[in-house]
């Protein structure tokens, strides 16, 4: 039986805010940090102190915004392969 519970909160980096979902698991080991839609999502084990996750998230956040923003390779009309 794998027990889930969510918290939901803000983060400001860079004069801009963020939303962060906190998906707290049962069988987890390990704390996942992603960033999509404008949105921290983070995976922790049951019982993580929110201090851990919010060191975490300052860690890892300017990672996590830079490669979003980075330019992609792929275009509606053209691919980049071997920058060509």
């Amino acid at each position: 039986m794998k027990i889930c519970k969510t918290k939901k909160g803000t983060f400001t980096y860079n004069d801009v805010v963020y939303d962060v979902l906190v998906v707290y698991k049962s069988g987890k080991k390990n704390i996942s940090y992603r960033f999509r839609n404008n949105v921290f999502t983070i995976s922790a084990p049951l019982f993580t102190l929110d201090r851990t996750i919010s060191n975490g998230l300052k860690r890892f956040a300017p990672k996590l915004v830079k490669f979003v923003k980075k330019e992609k390779p792929i275009g509606d009309d053209y691919v980049y392969i071997f920058g060509h």
